[in-house]
């Protein structure tokens, strides 16, 4: 259960404290909470950092990734710390500061797993309308769209239920 704790902080802290809340669209308490435990384990843990990243607060590894994509990686490899860090060209030390922030936060890092691994190409064109997508032929998403396309060429010409009109759907 969260615990109220009085702290006296000086006027220019509390100011800047006040301005990097609203700037977040938090409230005080919310934003000065998350400073703290942010805090709390950048002092606990070596080699991690805290960026926003897509208006989210993520713990990285210091100059490099946010620490779920190296848990993504590391999880390619059977959470192997040597291969892991041979990925990234690392020295040992770094893969392994990614490791333990993930065997002391696994919820938090999974999450991020699972909301990438949910990410959508439509959802990303949204966030990144510049995109395209470029299909390799013989690739699943590539077999994927021809039969979409397919599917969708079958249908022009039908008689669409006015039985009148035709109608054409292309998705």
């Amino acid at each position: 259960m969260p615990q109220v704790i009085s702290l006296r902080i000086p006027d220019a802290t509390a100011e800047r404290l006040r301005t990097t809340a609203r700037r977040a669209g938090r409230t005080l308490n919310e934003w000065g909470a998350l400073s703290l435990e942010e805090w709390l384990r950048q002092n606990e843990f070596a080699d991690i950092e805290f960026r926003s990243v897509g208006g989210e607060r993520q713990a990285c590894l210091k100059g490099a990734l946010p620490i779920w994509q190296i848990i993504l990686v590391a999880q390619s490899y059977g959470m192997d710390t040597e291969r892991t860090a041979e990925h990234f060209a690392w020295p040992r030390r770094r893969a392994q500061a990614a490791l333990n922030y993930y065997e002391a936060f696994p919820a938090e890092i999974d999450q991020a797993i699972e909301d990438n691994h949910a990410m959508t190409e439509t959802a990303l064109k949204r966030l990144l309308p510049q995109m395209e997508t470029l299909v390799v032929p013989g690739s699943d998403y590539a077999e994927n769209q021809n039969r979409k396309v397919d599917e969708n060429v079958e249908s022009i010409g039908k008689k669409g239920s006015d039985g009148d009109k035709e109608t054409a759907s292309l998705s």
